[in-house]
């Protein structure tokens, strides 16, 4: 049996540390609506992204403390595109449980 070597690349940026495989960024995109009702208070990170796919991006909320800072929650975004008058859908999740606290959903 041959070994399978995986390589990727370790980013970070502001918005936190990602790993880079050679994928190309996620074009915006808005949730259908089928898949918007498939989401629910408390649901995993995996859980998402297996009904959803990737986001467009994800951003991470800080709070400061004496030591250093610390993730609080962070959202993933699913941009739609306002000229076309689509949903913008948001789904922020707790940093120590990695589940679903909030779901947003509206025109930006």
């Amino acid at each position: 049996m041959k070994p399978l070597i995986i390589v990727g690349m370790l980013a970070v940026g502001c918005t936190g540390v990602h790993w880079l495989c050679g994928l190309q960024p996620a074009m915006a995109r808005e949730l259908s609506q089928e898949t918007y009702h498939l989401l629910s208070h408390g649901m995993s990170e995996a859980e998402v992204v297996a009904r959803t796919g990737p986001p467009d991006r994800r951003i991470e909320n800080y709070e400061p403390t004496p030591l250093s800072q610390r993730v609080i929650s962070y959202q993933y975004v699913w941009n739609g595109e306002t000229n076309k008058d689509e949903w913008t859908t948001t789904v922020t999740f707790s940093s120590n449980t990695n589940r679903v606290i909030r779901i947003d959903r509206d025109r930006k």
